[in-house]
């Protein structure tokens, strides 16, 4: 065996099966377990809610600018109305 490979009995049971998510070759050539701590969930959770909460901004600026834009278009037609009828 090379040295500061591990030996089987070193590398946790759960790493030995196909390619668990938990277990990660470190640079020192040993598998160890990793589970992300809370601190690392909660910016995990936080960069996700500020990029919905930014997505769902845009669709209501959005939805503004179109509501903006029905509102001045339903003045244009309605000044134009009596301009376009005949005779009038």
């Amino acid at each position: 065996m090379a040295i500061g490979l591990p030996s089987r009995s070193e590398i946790p049971a759960r790493c030995m099966q196909s390619q668990h998510a938990a277990c990660n070759p470190s640079t020192l050539h040993a598998i160890v377990e990793y589970l992300p701590s809370q601190l690392e969930w909660r910016v995990t959770v936080g960069i996700g809610a500020l990029g919905l909460i930014g997505a769902l901004g845009l669709i209501g600026v959005l939805g503004l600018i179109g509501v903006l834009g029905l509102m001045v278009f339903t003045i244009a037609i309605k000044a134009a109305l009596p301009t376009l009828k005949p005779g009038g």
